[in-house]
Formats: C-alpha cells, sequence, structure tokens
C-alpha cells in the first residue's frame, strides 16, 4: 500500500541500491524484523503457554507499570500524581478481576484477622499509615460527594465507595489501639 500511494518518479529518486548493498542498512532491518518482532512475539507466545488467563491478564495489564518503572529507573523519569492514581487503578482493577469484589473484602478480613500477630512497632506504624489514610479517605469522600453532585446517580459507584469505605472502616476497627 505504501508503494502504491507514492508517485513512481519519486520512487525513481530513492537510492535503492545504496540502501540494499549498505550492510549497516541491511543490519537494522535484520535486527528490527528478526530480532526484535519476529523472536520476541515467539518467545512471548512459548511463556503464554503455561501461563494462566489469570497470569496473563495481569502480565498484560501491568505493561504500562513496568515500562514506567523502567523509564524512572533507568531514565530518571518523575513521576506524577496522575502516574501514580492510574498505577492504582490499573493495580485495583487487576485484583477485581481476579478476585472480585469478596475476594478482595476476603483479603482486607484475612489482613485484619492476621493484624494481632504483628509485633507492637509495626502495629504503631501501621495506625499512623491507617490514620493517613482514614483523612486521604475522608478528604477524597468530601470530593467524590462535590463532583458527584454534578454527576447523574450511578448505583454502581456508590456501591464500590461503600464497600471501600466498609473496608477501610473494618481494617480501622481491628486495629489494636
Amino acid at each position: 500500500y505504501g508503494l502504491s500511494a507514492i508517485d513512481p518518479s519519486a520512487l525513481q529518486s530513492y537510492p535503492w541500491a545504496e540502501w540494499l548493498t549498505n550492510p549497516s542498512i541491511l543490519f537494522s532491518l535484520f535486527w528490527t524484523g528478526c530480532i526484535t518482532t519476529a523472536l520476541t512475539i515467539y518467545m512471548e507466545n512459548k511463556g503464554m503457554e503455561t501461563l494462566s488467563a489469570a497470569e496473563a491478564t495481569v502480565i498484560f495489564a501491568t505493561e504500562p507499570l513496568w515500562g514506567t518503572a523502567f523509564a524512572t529507573v533507568v531514565m530518571s523519569e518523575q513521576l506524577g500524581a496522575n502516574s501514580l492514581i492510574g498505577a492504582a487503578f490499573i493495580m485495583f482493577a487487576c485484583f477485581y478481576s481476579n478476585l472480585g469484589m469478596g475476594g478482595i473484602t476476603g483479603v482486607a478480613k484475612g489482613i485484619n484477622e492476621k493484624a494481632s500477630e504483628v509485633p507492637a512497632k509495626v502495629q504503631h506504624q501501621w495506625v499512623s499509615f491507617a490514620g493517613s489514610v482514614a483523612a486521604s479517605w475522608a478528604s477524597w469522600d468530601v470530593a467524590m460527594a462535590t463532583a458527584a453532585e454534578s454527576l447523574p446517580d450511578m448505583d454502581v459507584i456508590d456501591d464500590t465507595l461503600d464497600t471501600l469505605n466498609g473496608i477501610v472502616t473494618d481494617v480501622l476497627d481491628n486495629l489494636p489501639w
């Protein structure tokens, strides 16, 4: 298609003979076509043979997170609030798709049940963290309530917020004060 869209006289003006005899260009074409494309796809398919659908979902869904982490480490990219919020949404979606809301609630309850086994120093750090989460949750709740006044009624969002509010409340209620 690309060749048919170009004027034939323009095609004759390109230095085809030079390009097709230049070892640097030929190696670049070989590398791009065979190594970075074909070999990568082959290895990906071989790896996918051994993974379950849930594991493959997590790998593909978290690809932007791995790219961001790589850019942060290798290229010293700075992460903003949008990146962190996006990462949190991706991770929550992965947990939700694999565990469901009942599974996430079960994990939170399991964490609460194990809280009594945690050493006192960690418990105090957890209380501090939970206080920060509660403060963040309260400000988020106020912001969402303000924003929700202009949105149509969405029962699904309300149910999700109620469930998340219940999880945070359960965590805070089960901490050893």
